[in-house]
């Protein structure tokens, strides 16, 4: 008689790292046992992008696994320029794990094919992946758009690509001996190719998110490199979105959340680094906005409340120090009560600990209004320990910055000569 075939049973998928390691996963959640026996950090379940921790000549594919722990009718113009001087960093990264307890979001994203990407630019992706992307987000996990979305966009649309590779590249030069194409080159590409597209409101929106995501790269890629090129590059995002009709026409998709959510933060950021009449008006008007990507972690994580309710407070405390001193003029009173409220809620905060890399734009403006010199030297210390965590030159633009504003005090509000250097602190 014909032998019966089995019946199909189909396989249940364990953690990445079993699976590698080639044994049964008991799937326990957040982490299963089998990786806390053996000391490894566990991936956990389900299916998003992750690049290799290693590069490779022969790669030929991404591997999947999750990854927890780390008026309408107007033409926008960008404009070329030149970037920033090259410095010399000596980075030693100090990453931190975190272990969020939630379930993968499936990606919209279709899978990149990567047939055609050459070496060299997997080695700048994959770059961006670890060195870039953890420190645009509070919680570097699977659900990290810079690189979940970002990445495998660029995979498929050269623009994005380039400015992702500048990005890269910009951070890489600043190291003696990197060897890779010039960064000022792509960026320069991207910006070239941003012109050729300057009519947005004539594509359809899949276009339109590419364009509004290129310029909001380049904007990470200035921070990146500490470039003077920061108003421009600011000009250009406000005048795109202007001709598309306003942030509004974003919304459609987890895209367009993404970028509203960027959008919001870099411009109540970016604002006061513009002018001073720039940077008032936005944080009375539009700051409460910059607070929709806490709410956006708040949702998923809500066992960090405490975390992220401190970080809102630092953000909120920093735009009422900014505020203060903009409102006063040049004689106003040193406001030493507010920023040792400031510097007391920070201490609240480990170092290390969850978020702390992103207050850095809030310790600036507290730095900036100090008067004490036990003051100065806590917020110094503060942001060279970022620097020394990022490797981004903006961050020694601000400690420059701050020099020139303690000389300068007495003659001159603070809060005006945040725009003099050009540059985005963030």
């Amino acid at each position: 008689m014909p032998q019966r075939k089995r019946p199909y049973v189909p396989k249940i998928k364990g953690c990445y790292e079993c699976s590698q390691r080639r044994i049964h996963c008991d799937r326990t959640h957040p982490n299963c046992k089998k990786c806390d026996a053996k000391g490894i950090s566990c991936s956990g379940f389900g299916a998003a992008w992750k690049f290799r921790n290693s590069f490779s000549p022969g790669t030929k594919s991404l591997k999947k696994s999750s990854r927890s722990g780390k008026g309408k009718g107007q033409a926008f113009v960008p404009t070329i320029c030149s970037t920033g001087a090259k410095i010399p960093i000596n980075n030693e990264r100090n990453r931190r794990d975190s272990d969020p307890e939630s379930s993968l979001r499936k990606s919209s994203i279709v899978s990149p094919n990567l047939g055609s990407v050459s070496p060299g630019k997997l080695f700048l992706l994959d770059y961006f992946s670890k060195n870039i992307a953890p420190e645009m987000v509070i919680v570097d996990d699977h659900n990290n758009g810079w690189r979940h979305m970002v990445l495998p966009i660029a995979h498929r649309d050269e623009l994005v690509m380039n400015a992702v590779l500048a990005a890269s590249a910009f951070h890489l030069s600043s190291r003696k001996g990197s060897g890779v194409q010039d960064a000022t080159q792509l960026y320069t590409l991207a910006i070239q190719e941003l012109q050729r597209k300057r009519s947005i409101d004539r594509y359809e929106l899949e276009t339109q998110h590419v364009i509004i995501l290129t310029i909001l790269v380049l904007l990470v890629a200035l921070m990146v490199n500490g470039s003077s090129d920061f108003p421009i590059v600011f000009h250009v995002l406000q005048s795109a979105l202007q001709a598309i009709g306003g942030d509004s026409q974003l919304a459609e998709g987890d895209l367009g959340q993404f970028l509203l959510r960027q959008i919001y933060k870099i411009r109540v950021y970016g604002a006061p680094f513009i002018s001073q009449d720039a940077g008032t008006s936005t944080l009375m008007i539009e700051g409460q906005q910059s607070f929709d990507c806490l709410e956006y972690y708040r949702h998923l994580y809500p066992v960090y409340f405490d975390s992220f309710d401190r970080i809102a407070s630092l953000r909120q405390q920093a735009y009422d120090i900014y505020l203060y001193r903009a409102s006063l003029g040049d004689d106003g009173t040193p406001s030493t009560h507010l920023v040792e409220d400031f510097k007391s809620t920070l201490e609240q905060i480990p170092e290390g600990s969850l978020g702390e890399h992103s207050l850095i734009w809030a310790c600036f403006i507290a730095a900036s209004e100090s008067h004490s010199l036990e003051h100065q030297l806590f917020f110094d210390s503060f942001l060279k320990r970022q620097f020394s965590r990022s490797g981004f030159v903006n961050i020694l633009r601000a400690l420059d910055l701050l020099q020139e504003i303690r000389q300068k005090r007495k003659s001159e509000n603070w809060t005006k000569l945040l725009p003099e250097p050009q540059v985005f602190i963030m």
